[in-house]
Order: C-alpha cells, then structure tokens, then sequence
C-alpha cells in the first residue's frame, strides 16, 4: 500500500471560513482574550498545549480547565451576549481536552526524532521501520478506560448540533462540529485499502446528512465538504455521484453557482480535455507560456518552499528530469508560495539548484490555473501532452514507480 503525504489547503474551504456566494460571513468575535487567560492556568505553545501539560494526571488537568473557566467567567459577567460567550468558552475547553486527550503521555523528545524522521527520511528505503520503531518509544503514559470515558464525556457530553448563533461567531465551536464530524468515522477511514482511499472525503457527508440537524448550519457544512471532496477526490464516477447528490438538495441552492463552478472545470480538466494555458515568471523574471511548450510532454510539478511532502519529491524529480533528459517531456514547477514570498522562493531554487522550469503562480492558490484544475493539496502533478491536452490532472508523484512506467509507455 502506497501512503503518501499532502499539504492540503482548505482556503474556503474552511469551516471557519465564508463562501463566495454567501452572504453571511463567519467571525469570531465573542471572546478574544480566551488563550491569554488560559495559559495563566496552563501553559500553552502558539495556541497548543504543549507536551509538558499533556503530561499532566487527568484530575489536575480538569481541574485547571475548570478554575480558567470560573475565572473567565467573572471577567464576562454583565457583558453583552454573556451567554453566548460562555458557550464560546465552553467550546474552547471541549478542544483543548480532546488534544489533551490525542496527545497525552507523549514523550517530546520521541516526537522530535519522529518529526526529523518525516522531514528528512521521507525518501530513505528504511522509512517506514524507522517511523515504527521510534513510535514504539513515544507513549510513556497511558489513560485507564475510566480516565479515556470521563474525558469524553467532557468533549462531547450535552453539546448542540444546531446552534446557528453560535456557529456564526465562534471558530471554537465551529472547530468542535469539525472536529465532532472527523471523529464519528475515525475507525471507518482506517478500515479503507489503498484503492478506496478517497472515500474517506465522503465520510463527514455522510455524518453531515444523518446527525446534523435541517438549517443553516447543515447547509453551510454540506457545501463546505462538498466542495471539499470535489476538489480531492479523482474517481469520475464518484465525483458525478457526489455533484448529483449536492445538485438534488434543494436547501443548498445558495451555494450552487460555486459548486457548479468547481465541477464543470473539473469536466474540463478531465483526460484529452485542452489544458488552459498560463503565462508566469521564472526566478530571472522571464515570462514563460504553458502554450509555447507544446511539442513536448510537460510534467507540472505545484508546489510551495513551505510544503514538506512536496520537498520529499524533488530528489525524486530531479532523477527523472536527469534520466528523461534527451526524451521528449519538459519538467516545470509551478509554485504557489504568496507573492510577498517570491525573494524566499528564487531563494530556495537557486540555492538548491533545482532543475526544470521554475515559475511562481501569481495569486498563489487563487491563481487562475490552479484553480481550473481545483487545486486543494500539494504536492499535486499535472502531465500535458505535446498538442495541449491533459494526459492526467492528478497525475503519479516522481517516487511512484508508476510514473515511469506511464512516460516510458508514452515516450517510447
């Protein structure tokens, strides 16, 4: 079974977010001082607990949740929606529990040797034994089933599904239905092989359509999602079945002008379809045509300096361009990192001397061709035959064996 890593971009796909045909823009602007208050209770990283607090026994980690809750209390009382920003405190705390809950006992130094693992070993034939090794070294303490059953009960225990007021100013809560959505099939996405993995996008659909209740709520995360698994999801026949089951709910037809939109350049970027063309700048500022390469194969790399699953693929990358050097493909990546990031990305090319065409899209994921082809994860690869047509909208990663097999088929 092949297992690969992305850097999936929500962008408007985000519960957190709004979308472009809607008209309600989704806040947070009930409570902004939450995590200050907090780590005066217990420590926080960036807005994460850190590995120190998640050592600590579930009693007295409760017990600080519930004396910064008290306290956050007092400093509300009287305030405008007082109520609703007690539930955005509420909320809050749910989340911090469940990552309490996900990353209790770790041992930091074992997860550090384990993320330089995943960031510079990605590639080494020894991978996967070296991942499995080290995690058997990372739980130093475990929750007793009684300890696992109270803490879940603090997640879950009494929460509404439908509280619209709510779920239009609090990011907190609109985490914990998110959240709530992934954790209802956490042990059906496991249970998927290699060749059904993309049916884990559907799952939240699913638990979308039977758990949350009608109203704005269900209609905003049944756009969000679907939207979501359109643009992650390859299987032709799915992505109609997906797109007809969408088009069918009649309490979705705010949304639809965006999900039409996303499916048909999903039709047109199917096989044989005419790539659209592009027109971005290399790292000495020369402007370079998708159009004027045809005459050969072109394999778009989409990439960023900040993805490290699409780092792990250029050594894979620059052994193909080396070894297809005198075939009839050009290899060109295409870089999404923002504009105000261009130094830093002519940076990266140079320095590291990457080979093939290097261009910089010019609204990064909102660039025109990226979302033609509804980009929503990198690494993501693309192959052009030499007349302009899509040979592969999703095409294999320069580690599969597969992808040498598909050029030397087609470069024969």
């Amino acid at each position: 079974m092949k297992i690969y890593f992305t850097c999936t971009i929500l962008l408007l796909l985000t519960i957190s977010g709004f979308s472009q045909s809607s008209t309600i823009k989704l806040r947070d602007d009930l409570f902004a001082d939450k995590s200050t208050i907090f780590s005066k209770f217990i420590p926080l990283n960036n807005g994460e607990l850190t590995y120190g607090a998640c050592l600590l026994d579930p009693k007295t980690f409760i017990y600080q949740i519930n004396q910064f809750k008290a306290d956050a209390s007092r400093k509300i009382k009287n305030k405008k929606n007082e109520s609703l920003i007690k539930k955005d405190i509420d909320y809050f705390t749910r989340n911090i529990v469940e990552y309490y809950v996900s990353h209790y006992g770790r041992d930091s130094l074992v997860m550090a040797t384990i993320q330089q693992i995943n960031a510079e070993k990605r590639s080494d034939p020894n991978y996967a034994s070296l991942i499995k090794e080290a995690s058997k070294k990372l739980q130093i303490k475990i929750l007793s089933t009684a300890e696992a059953k109270f803490l879940n009960e603090f997640v879950l225990g009494a929460a509404d599904l439908n509280d619209t007021e709510l779920f239009k100013h609090s990011v907190a809560y609109r985490d914990w239905i998110d959240s709530y959505l992934y954790n209802l099939n956490i042990d059906r996405q496991f249970r998927y092989s290699s060749s059904e993995y993309e049916s884990r996008y559907l799952l939240p659909l699913e638990a979308i359509y039977n758990k949350i209740p009608p109203g704005f709520i269900k209609n905003h995360l049944t756009y969000q999602y679907t939207l979501f698994a359109l643009k992650m999801v390859t299987n032709p026949q799915k992505l109609d079945s997906l797109y007809g089951d969408f088009a069918r709910r009649r309490e979705n037809s705010e949304y639809k002008a965006d999900i039409d939109q996303v499916y048909n350049n999903l039709i047109l970027s199917r096989p044989n379809s005419l790539a659209p063309d592009f027109s971005y700048y290399d790292v000495n500022d020369k402007l370079v045509r998708l159009n004027e390469l045809r005459g050969k194969y072109v394999y778009i790399d989409i990439w960023a300096t900040w993805c490290a699953p699409c780092k792990v693929e250029i050594p894979f990358l620059s052994r193909l361009e080396s070894d297809y050097s005198t075939k009839n493909i050009i290899f060109l990546s295409l870089s999404v990192d923002n504009s105000s990031d261009k130094a830093k990305w002519v940076s990266y090319v140079k320095n590291n001397k990457l080979g093939g065409i290097q261009v910089i899209a010019d609204k990064d994921f909102n660039s025109d061709f990226i979302r033609k082809f509804s980009v929503a994860s990198i690494p993501r690869f693309i192959l052009i035959d030499p007349v302009g047509q899509i040979v592969f909208s999703n095409a294999a990663r320069p580690s599969d064996p597969d992808l040498r097999n598909h050029l030397d088929h087609l470069l024969k």
